[in-house]
């Protein structure tokens, strides 16, 4: 058996094979080589696509009520798009990872937050008037000067006083049963803030009546 082994080890048709074999695999990797550029355009063609639909659900407004909008939210977030200022509205977010994102002065009004995770995610200066919080780990969420007349954060998990503190909690905002002692209204700097902001708005106009001043 090991003459028979020996023989083709010499044998000239088995030396040619084994070379076409190794030369098989220079010829792969310098064509690998050669198609990273292509490869590379193809991935952002294709990360550009996943974008552009993902905003498109949140422009619709059929889309907003159901699952696709929560993971829409949560593909941009994943291609690292900056949300900042966007109009946000009457969605529905259900069962995904939003951890991490950048919602500052984007509009939630009337949304609902539904076993999401929130940590981390920054919402300064986000309009959140009648937003449900419910089931969501809200660790660690920048609420400075977020604006949560009539919102309900009864399920919010994992939320502190100092968080709370930063935050506008109107006379209606619904808070969890562990929070306690904190400030009611706006500052009078917050009520003019927020007054020019949405000054074309009627509905955060009588909002603002409603929250009242510190």
């Amino acid at each position: 058996m090991d003459k028979v082994a020996t023989w083709l080890e010499k044998h000239w048709l088995i030396r040619i094979l084994d070379s076409l074999a190794k030369l098989g695999i220079v010829i792969a990797v310098v064509s690998w080589v050669i198609d990273l550029p292509e490869q590379k355009q193809q991935r952002e063609i294709t990360k550009r696509l996943a974008v552009y639909q993902a905003h498109e659900v949140l422009a619709l407004s059929h889309f907003r009520s159901s699952t696709a909008a929560g993971m829409a939210l949560e593909d941009l977030i994943k291609a690292e798009q900056d949300l900042f200022g966007m109009d946000l509205t009457s969605l529905t977010v259900n069962n995904v990872n939003l951890s991490d994102a950048n919602f500052s002065e984007a509009d939630f009004g009337e949304s609902k937050f539904k076993s999401v995770n929130l940590s981390n995610t920054n919402f300064s200066n986000t309009e959140l008037t009648s937003t449900l919080f419910s089931n969501v780990n809200m660790a660690g969420a920048n609420l400075q000067d977020a604006y949560l007349e009539g919102a309900d954060l009864r399920g919010a998990n994992n939320l502190t006083n100092a968080q709370l503190s930063k935050a506008i909690l109107c006379k209606n905002t619904k808070l969890p049963n562990y929070v306690t002692g904190i400030s009611y209204g706006l500052t009078k700097e917050q009520e003019i803030t927020w007054r020019e902001k949405y000054k074309n708005s009627n509905f955060i106009q009588r909002s603002i009546e409603s929250c009242g001043l510190q």
